[in-house]
């Protein structure tokens, strides 16, 4: 991770980054999150800050290593078992006591020996004598393993590892690229370089992957709590035997101001390599309630964390957690049973009864804000356990606000299991639904025969017919690449300076955009990579790697675990072979176009041009059967390079004109995205549990298909260059009675469409998105349509004659509600249309409603200037031509 994203991630989250300008740093610990391997570096996240003499630093700061740098893998174990028969190691936590027995020659205790099975140069005691390195040979006659014979001074000392605490670490060599895959915790030694840590020697210990123990069909529950969880913690794992797979994290998570610092840590960097919790609970209170007690007047005083603080922290919390997407629990404070006084850290402090129902009432003012969120009150079930049950009669008589007897522990772990279940039972059973979205190139609003289009695309048909229909459905841009950035992001693509199709370097510079799209855009398909998905793009991507822009980001990069592409992308790809009926009568004419492409990522295959599309869903298919192999679910882009032209059909389907050739084209992709659908249609748990959006990435190429009874096709900003045919097929998430109908009110976009799929999915955007959650009228359970107007701006290469049309194309448009407003940069051109009335934009009402068009032009031209200009707007300023030789 660069610097500089590390500063803009620091800033999310209110963190300050240190400041300790060419200090050294020995043993900063934490968790490796974000490795990124090409810049050597990771971000390294504390619980502590970096100098807790001074307070300075940060709990989120980024490392790099180079060749120097010196790893370690420390794998900590609870025996000697399994260590060779004489084997370096170091004893640590020697008190006075056990130094004496040393020098006597006498059995000896540790508190942590470190074995080095590959050898260690030093020998001796440290400098304070608080460790010892020396030789170590384990006693195999130990039926613990907990035993052994150490030689010092040439002598052989027995030592011993002390009950449960004592602990073993085996040190072995590593090298920092492991930290690219799996799970760690890492000790640091660096020196501060200008706000990251130039490490020397990295100490990496694994941490268990609880998909490796789990149960994959159970879901998963994480528990963050304070000290009462503690004692709650294996009863209620055990309640939940068989119904979930139960963790909690490691640990005390103590007041809420130490929630809201380590909230991240305590979740780990599962989410950004595919590991998910279905339901995190999750409480603070009984440390915040603490108070200064003052024994002279015996009145207690300020809280540790005041109630507004703790309010203000608890938002904190739920605003990182439901970045996981996972159902959240809060779990109120349990009852403190009299007023109790105690020291902690030196400092008298107190709680006083009944006031844990102050920080109850204070919290749930918090998380009602948060209907989504679940109640589990515990200080409820407790109070009413201990008026009526036995268990609790020595709890209500003492001061100890914890659960320390079985009895007691078993109440309040069946308490807390019992609520965990009701939501798991309650819950929408509905698992995360797989999506699978077909965006087809260059076809028409009414292309396939279900709307009314002349060839008939049985498959595609079908769809429809065991789906809904929706006809007020748009395209963020009237051209390809902007196009698929919106419907990736859920951002505009002028945000990314993509405006129109990218082509070569220089051409991409002429006009203003940028060579590919930025990979720290907010893509969907990483978020659901993240959360578990398996992830896979099959077909056409032109968001960056295209003739001349051979060192655009490979299409992996962008959260996809599988990539299979065409001329216009980077990574494995399928390439055209051609073949046409020969007009002399012989042998088909053969051919092949875009070899030059070859050069654009390994694995290049070539196949006939009109089978291509075949291709792309053989390789998903593959794709969909590893996914459940994996029992993952999947979000697969199948974008075929069908129906853009040139149109080269199969032989028997070669027409005669342009339409023709068309239309051949586009029967034979239906016949060839049958497969896939049918793989979905005819399993029946893909069928109940899949979402089939299928629709076009822009209006079709003029002469060729068709967008009636819409004015305009590709490039312009009517109706035939931006509405797009839109079918979604759910039939086992979809409401009863709305499969095989049409949807004519919902106005709605690509942008929407992007932002539906986290809700369906259960997730929450980690990023600002222009899309609104339309995920209830993709389901048919709403009509609704998006709040906000859809705005739109042309490509800075088709201002519009010369390209099929002998008129302007306007440079913006926007529609809210029924009417549509169209405009050029220098308000020239207004053009003012109620799409209900008029579909086909014939009739101009800017004359007659002044306002309204007042209004829509401010609107507009506001939404317009927030963004990059490109070439189409007059106060671009082009850069230079490269001189010849450059």
């Amino acid at each position: 991770m660069t610097l500089r994203l590390l500063i803009h991630a620091a800033s999310l989250f209110g963190i300050l980054l240190p400041s300790l300008p060419g200090r050294d740093l020995d043993e900063v610990s934490g968790k490796v999150f974000q490795v990124e391997a090409e810049t050597k570096s990771f971000v390294l996240l504390k619980e502590n800050e970096i100098d807790p003499k001074t307070k300075e630093g940060s709990s989120r700061v980024t490392v790099v290593w180079n060749e120097d740098t010196e790893v370690v893998v420390v794998k900590p174990q609870r025996s000697l078992e399994g260590i060779g028969s004489q084997v370096k190691a170091r004893f640590s936590g020697l008190n006075e006591k056990s130094r004496a027995a040393i020098e006597k020659g006498e059995v000896f205790r540790t508190r942590l020996v470190r074995v080095y099975p590959e050898g260690h140069p030093g020998e001796g005691w440290s400098e304070d004598h608080t460790s010892l390195l020396t030789w170590l040979t384990p006693d195999f006659t130990d039926a613990r393993h907990r035993k052994g014979m150490v030689g010092f001074d040439g002598r052989s000392i027995p030592v011993s590892l002390p009950g449960p605490n004592g602990a073993v670490e085996v040190v072995t060599s590593g090298k920092a690229e492991m930290l690219s895959t799996g799970f760690w915790q890492v000790r640091v030694w660096a020196k501060d370089q200008e706000g990251s840590l130039q490490a020397s020697r990295l100490e990496l210990f694994p941490i268990v992957d609880p998909r490796t123990i789990d149960d994959p069909d159970l879901p998963r529950v994480l528990v963050v709590g304070d000290s009462i969880s503690m004692n709650y913690h294996e009863v209620a794992k055990a309640e939940l035997k068989d119904v979930a797979n139960y963790y909690r994290v490691d640990g005390n998570a103590g007041p809420s101001d130490r929630g809201v610092s380590c909230m991240e840590l305590w979740l780990g960097n599962y989410r950004e390599k595919g590991l998910h919790w279905d339901l995190i609970q999750f409480n603070h209170g009984l440390h915040d309630l603490k108070q200064l007690y003052d024994k002279k007047t015996k009145k207690y005083g300020k809280y540790q964390i005041s109630i507004e603080q703790y309010q203000e922290n608890l938002e904190k919390e739920i605003a990182i957690l439901k970045r996981t997407g996972a159902t959240l629990m809060w779990c109120s404070t349990t009852p403190v049973p009299n007023n109790s006084v105690g020291t902690w850290d030196g400092v008298t402090m107190g709680r006083r009864k009944d006031e844990d129902l102050v920080f109850n009432k204070a919290a749930l003012e918090v998380v009602k804000r948060h209907p989504d969120i679940l109640i589990n009150d515990l200080n409820a079930a407790v109070r009413e356990a201990a008026a009526t049950r036995p268990e609790f009669a020595d709890w209500t008589k003492g001061t100890d606000v914890h659960f320390w007897h079985r009895p007691q522990q078993e109440v309040v772990g069946q308490a807390v299991a019992q609520e965990i279940k009701r939501a798991l039972d309650h819950r929408d059973r509905r698992k995360r639904p797989n999506f699978i979205m077909v965006f087809i190139d260059d076809m028409g609003f009414s292309d396939f025969s279900c709307f009314g289009g002349a060839v008939k695309t049985e498959n595609v048909d079908r769809l429809a017919a065991e789906g809904m229909r929706f006809t007020h459905f748009y395209v963020n841009s009237p051209i390809c690449s902007p196009s698929r950035v919106a419907l990736t992001t859920g951002q505009y693509p002028f945000r990314w300076r993509i405006s129109s199709y990218l082509a070569s370097r220089q051409a991409n510079r002429q006009r203003g955009l940028a060579q590919w799209l930025d990979p720290a855009a907010p893509v969907l398909a990483r978020r659901l990579q993240e959360f578990g998905y398996a992830t896979g793009h099959f077909g056409k991507w032109h968001m960056g790697g295209q003739r001349d822009v051979a060192d655009a980001p490979p299409i992996l990069k962008y959260g996809f675990d599988r990539s299979l592409t065409n001329f216009e992308g980077m990574g494995p790809k399928l390439l055209p072979l051609t073949l046409k009926p020969n007009p002399d009568g012989g042998k088909p004419v053969e051919g092949r176009i875009w070899a030059d492409a070859e050069r654009l990522g390994k694995g290049a295959k070539w196949m006939q041009r009109s089978e291509i599309t075949s291709g792309f869903v053989s390789a998903a298919l593959d794709f969909i059967d590893d996914a459940r192999e994996q029992k993952k679910p999947f979000y697969l882009n199948l974008w075929p390079d069908d129906v853009h032209s040139p149109f080269w059909p199969p032989l028997d389907k070669w027409g005669g004109d342009r339409r023709a050739l068309y239309e051949g084209v586009l029967d034979s992709m239906d016949e060839q995205l049958g497969r896939l659908f049918d793989k979905v249609r005819d399993d029946p748990e893909l069928r109940n549990n899949t979402v089939i959006m299928v629709c076009s990435d822009n209006g079709h190429e003029p002469g060729a298909g068709r967008s009636e009874p819409f004015r305009g096709a590709k490039t312009w900003l009517y109706e035939g260059g931006i509405r797009s045919p839109l079918i979604v097929w759910t039939p086992g998430l979809m409401k009863p009675g709305s499969l095989g109908t049409v949807n004519e009110r919902s106005v709605f976009c690509a942008l929407d469409l992007n932002r539906s799929l986290y809700a369906l999915a259960g997730l929450v955007p980690s990023e600002e998105l222009d899309g609104e959650d339309l995920s209830g009228v993709l389901v048919g359970e709403s009509r609704a349509s998006r709040e906000a107007p859809v705005f739109w701006r042309r490509p800075p290469d088709r201002p519009g004659f010369g390209h099929g049309f002998d008129e302007d194309n306007p440079d913006l448009a926007v529609r809210e509600g029924d009417w549509k407003y169209l405009v050029n940069f220098d308000g020239s051109a207004p053009q003012l249309y109620h799409l209900r009335d008029d579909p086909s934009e014939s009739r101009n009402l800017v004359e007659s409603h002044p306002d309204l068009v007042a209004r829509l032009d401010r609107m507009v031209h506001h939404w317009n200037g927030r963004l990059p200009v490109d070439a189409g707007d007059p106060a671009f300023r082009k850069p230079a031509l490269p001189r010849k030789g450059q």
